[in-house]
């Protein structure tokens, strides 16, 4: 359906926005690990911060912000750490 909306352009051009789509549409249905429960509840600030760096937070990167949060919430001290070659930086 897309091809057709773009017959008039030329091949790049359709390449370029099939390319852009599939890319958006991905991104769309990437699952974020900070939305909870049927009422998709979520604090914003994980999505800016997706925004912002170009990212998809992971589900352990979130899990730590949480525990950390909890932690200053009650009043406790936190450390965490994240081992090397753990897939963080794909």
């Amino acid at each position: 359906a897309l091809r057709h909306l773009l017959h008039h352009c030329d091949d790049e051009t359709v390449n370029r926005v099939l390319h852009a789509s599939r890319s958006l549409a991905q991104t769309l249905a990437t699952e974020r690990h900070y939305i909870h429960g049927e009422n998709m509840q979520y604090d914003p600030r994980f999505l800016v911060f997706e925004y912002i760096f170009d990212i998809i937070l992971r589900k352990r990167q979130v899990e730590m912000v949480e525990s950390f949060v909890d932690s200053i919430r009650t009043g406790k001290s936190n450390v965490q750490q994240m081992i090397m070659g753990a897939g963080k930086t794909t």
